[in-house]
């Protein structure tokens, strides 16, 4: 942090010698102007005095208040003019007063130095004097008048501008306060959003984990519940195949019950294993597949049948069911 600096340092610092030259020739400046004015208003003012002193139109004794009526307006004009440049804005009113009343002025010292031959000019020539000293007053009071209340106004439009400048911007403020906490609320209410959305997805990982955890238990207690001799593997239907091979061998047809005891499985398997393979071994031994049995694991004894004849000669249509008689 840099120290403020004060005191003949400081002054010595800003006394560089621009800024000398700029005093220097302010101040001589400034001075100039006020001794052209005091010693400009102090010979005017004797002029415009003995000018109404003259016109005798005012009262002897408040004439002197008429030459101070005429340059006190342009000054206050001036003034007027002033305070619109230090705040750069125009008052071409205020400049247009202070024109006028020193070109009055002027005309007015100019009246007086040549007064008594211009009296002569015309009999209403000392009128004419007269009534124009007469009426300046009045004109120059209201336009006094007229300035102050203009400057008034604009002073009070001025004030309650920076006022209304003020209560924006402690509006501004509170707005700005309030959308800083808006956005601090916001990016709360983002960042748990945020947090709840990866903890939704971690539980949604965790389900699926747990799902897949669950089919494959429901899966091995699916094969854990499955009835013994339920396998269909390629060595049960291998051994079905040979028991099937060598009952058909022996001529008998076993139950798909009894094939599945024989394997050590279900009867249901038995079965099914029957259907897909007695076919195709029935067929190798070169059988139609169309066996009946007379009772359970044996297989129907085919009987002869000798035809009958009748007297004629002629079979008996297969209608004899024992043994032909030659």
């Amino acid at each position: 942090m840099i120290a403020k600096q004060t005191g003949p340092g400081r002054l010595a610092g800003w006394l560089t010698t621009d800024n000398l030259v700029d005093l220097v020739t302010t101040v001589a400046a400034a001075l100039g102007v006020l001794f052209v004015t005091i010693t400009g208003i102090g010979l005017s003012y004797d002029a415009l005095w003995d000018l109404a002193r003259a016109a005798g139109s005012i009262s002897p004794a408040l004439t002197w208040l008429w030459p101070l009526t005429l340059d006190a307006l342009a000054v206050v004009a001036s003034l007027n003019v002033l305070w619109a440049e230090i705040r750069q804005e125009r008052d071409r009113y205020a400049w247009t007063l202070v024109i006028a009343f020193t070109l009055l002025s002027v005309l007015f010292n100019a009246t007086h130095a040549g007064l008594p031959h211009l009296l002569g000019l015309h009999p209403l020539a000392p009128l004419f004097v007269s009534g124009f000293v007469g009426i300046l007053p009045p004109i120059a009071a209201a336009f006094a008048l007229h300035l102050l209340v203009r400057l008034l106004r604009r002073v009070l439009e001025r004030v309650s501008l920076l006022s209304n400048l003020a209560a924006l911007e402690t509006e501004r403020n509170q707005l700005q306060a309030a959308l800083e906490q808006d956005r601090a609320e916001v990016s709360a209410e983002r960042t748990r959003l945020t947090d709840l959305l990866a903890d939704l997805t971690a539980k949604v990982e965790t389900g699926r984990a747990e799902l897949t955890g669950l089919q494959q238990e429901k899966q091995q207690s699916g094969h854990a519940r499955r009835p013994k001799g339920a396998d269909t593997s390629s060595a049960t239907e291998a051994r079905a195949r040979a028991i099937l091979a060598e009952r058909s061998a022996a001529g008998n047809e076993p139950t798909g019950a009894e094939l599945g005891r024989l394997l050590g499985k279900s009867a249901s398997l038995g079965r099914r294993l029957k259907r897909k393979l007695w076919p195709e071994i029935v067929n190798q031994a070169g059988g139609t597949g169309d066996h009946r049995r007379e009772s359970p694991g044996r297989w129907p004894q085919a009987l002869p049948v000798h035809p009958m004849r009748s007297s004629g000669g002629q079979a008996n249509n297969g209608r004899g069911a024992g043994p032909g008689i030659e």
